[in-house]
């Protein structure tokens, strides 16, 4: 299950942290005998899976690509810069704690699998600072400091573990395409031991309060691999893979996750027959068995591209053509525009604009018939629980006239999925789709849609 950006606030390593990690094996016998290969990130992003594994985010030296590893909690160390608070130990257990950052972390030769840092302590208010090594990892928790100040250290974290050889470094263009907040509180992952990633997987960070790390990259792409785990790029450095994640709320079960399975495949095999001829992509679908008794997994779509020079066109081409046919099974329900949004925005591409503090992806309109391509977002509704059931509330507010107008004046448009509505679902929670010309419309948009429903919720128990 992946933490959302509140519950990441509260771990040990919360989004936005400088960590060391891959330090060797850590442990009295071994500390001496390993022989590491450091690596520098920032966390963006946890999700548990019987223990915590946080999402790093560093800089490949060889390849000189940005990728997301997926680290243990106890195999990672605050990064250098840092910001800590220094608790006391027990022999001055009535000192105050002490604020400062991190300049060395290094395994514990006497206690396994923890560390021992090296810090910059700050005296009289920052006028001056002394240094001590030997701190030993519990005392040592992470200080959070105002929002400037993390987005700023932030992005040095990440650009300094860029800098090396024909890396890709903080002062180059791409870095006006850093990505910036957004939202996937609608992506719930449950992994099990059948759960299989052993493909580099591209998917989005987890929604967050503070933006990301700025990050550089080739092509608009950010390949995530596991740990242990290496993705091949082309000559272009252009990501070959793609891994569709199909929303949870289309496969509840195992007769709808079966049901959506033989529908994209199609008979005897037509669709992705179809999808390999045009687009000269291999496709293989990974969902549950048909037993009872065999784990349940969420269904995963992987597309490889087999013409390098043309991988980025053809993998569009592939999931479009996937998205079509997921929009053929739900029919006319008014799920279509979080569907298509859904698998839009978890798929790396240049539809999926750096920019948008909203999310926005750029895609074909589902709700009409014209092809027409849009900026889109999606905005979730406040509920209360009444007998067991989800009761949402919201919509009215934002489609009142004054709300609208406002809307309007962005140069958007909005439509409510909802039962009662003039779009009703039965697939999904309902929402608030909103569409424009550009992302910088939509974003605008949704931030006013937002500030209607928080101004509908301070009058109303109805929460998220």
């Amino acid at each position: 299950m992946r933490f959302t950006a509140e519950q990441c606030s509260q771990l040990k390593f919360p989004i936005g942290c400088p960590v060391w990690f891959n330090l060797g094996d850590v442990g009295v016998k071994e500390a001496s005998t390993s022989h590491p290969n450091p690596k520098r990130g920032v966390v963006s992003g946890a999700e548990w899976n019987n223990k915590i594994f946080y999402e790093v985010t560093h800089a490949d030296k060889s390849s000189s690509i940005i990728i997301t590893e997926e680290v243990e909690d106890d195999k990672l160390g605050f990064g250098a810069t840092c910001p800590i608070t220094i608790l006391p130990d027990n022999v001055d257990a009535d000192a105050d704690p002490l604020e400062g950052e991190i300049v060395l972390c290094t395994p514990s030769t006497t206690n396994p699998n923890t560390f021992v840092y090296t810090a910059m302590i700050f005296l009289d208010g920052k006028s001056k600072v002394r240094y001590e090594s030997g701190i030993e990892e519990k005392r040592v928790v992470y200080r959070k400091v105002d929002e400037s100040i993390v987005d700023n250290s932030s992005s040095v974290a990440l650009g300094s573990v860029c800098k090396g050889k024909g890396a890709i470094t903080d002062d180059t263009s791409e870095a006006e395409n850093a990505p910036k907040g957004y939202d996937n509180s609608s992506l719930m992952r449950t992994n099990n031991g059948s759960y299989d990633d052993e493909e580099g997987e591209v998917i989005e960070e987890p929604r967050r309060s503070l933006p990301p790390p700025s990050i550089m990259y080739n092509d608009n792409h950010t390949t995530r691999v596991k740990s242990g785990d290496e993705t091949k790029s082309s000559a272009l450095n252009v990501p070959s893979k793609l891994v569709i994640l199909v929303p949870l709320w289309l496969q509840k079960d195992r007769t709808s996750q079966r049901s959506l399975f033989f529908h994209l495949i199609g008979a005897n095999g037509c669709n992705t027959k179809r999808i390999e001829h045009e687009t000269r992509c291999k496709v293989r679908i990974v969902r549950s068995g048909d037993g009872e008794e065999a784990p349940f997994i969420p269904m995963k779509i992987h597309i490889e591209a087999m013409n390098a020079p043309k991988a980025l066109r053809d993998l569009k081409t592939a999931r479009q053509i996937i998205q079509s046919l997921v929009l053929e099974y739900v029919g006319n329900d008014g799920c279509r525009g979080r569907v298509l949004y859904e698998i839009a925005k978890n798929c790396w591409g240049t539809h999926r604009p750096n920019q948008s503090t909203s999310r926005a992806v750029n895609d074909f309109n589902p709700f009409v018939n014209s092809g027409q391509h849009v900026f889109m977002s999606v905005v979730e509704l406040p509920f209360v629980c009444e007998e067991g059931r989800k009761s949402f509330h919201g919509a009215h507010s934002v489609l009142m006239k004054a709300s609208l107008d406002r809307i309007q004046a962005t140069g958007c448009f909005v439509q409510v999925a909802q039962n009662g509505f003039r779009i009703p679902t039965e697939l999904c929670d309902p929402y608030v789709f909103v569409y424009g010309k550009t992302h910088r419309c939509v974003d605008r948009a949704v931030d006013i849609i937002k500030n209607v429903i928080r101004s509908h919720q301070k009058k109303c128990s109805c929460t998220y």
